[in-house]
């Protein structure tokens, strides 16, 4: 479960995009085989992640594609480490967040940078 997200977006000269700052909440589903992990973010359509764990250290990646409407598609990919640790309500995992978003010419258009905490729930 993700229980707090903040982020921020930035145009490709380092500016901030003011409409981008904000917080959610959302669902994510962990499955963990061995050190490897798959992060499921079911709030989003089902957006996977792939990474895995050392001790209490995490490292996730994802990419795709989207179709944004007045952009036509286009490409993402983020990569977010972070900490496993125990919190007071049990396992909390701290990530921190880099996203880069690519037009349909593959031009850098955006780049983003975010926290989340997510709880442990089962």
């Amino acid at each position: 479960m993700i229980t707090g997200h903040e982020g921020v977006s930035f145009d490709i000269e380092g500016k901030v995009i003011p409409d981008s700052v904000g917080q959610g909440t959302g669902t994510m589903v962990v499955e963990q085989h061995g050190s490897l992990l798959k992060a499921i973010d079911t709030s989003d359509g089902e957006e996977i992640h792939l990474g895995s764990t050392l001790g209490n250290n995490i490292i996730l990646t994802n990419g795709g594609y989207a179709e944004v409407p007045g952009m036509g598609e286009i490409r993402f990919e983020s990569v977010g480490n972070g900490t496993i640790e125990k919190g007071a309500n049990g396992l909390e995992i701290y990530m921190n967040w880099v996203w880069h978003l690519y037009d349909s010419d593959n031009n850098l258009i955006s780049n983003s940078v975010g926290t989340q905490i997510w709880e442990w729930l089962e």
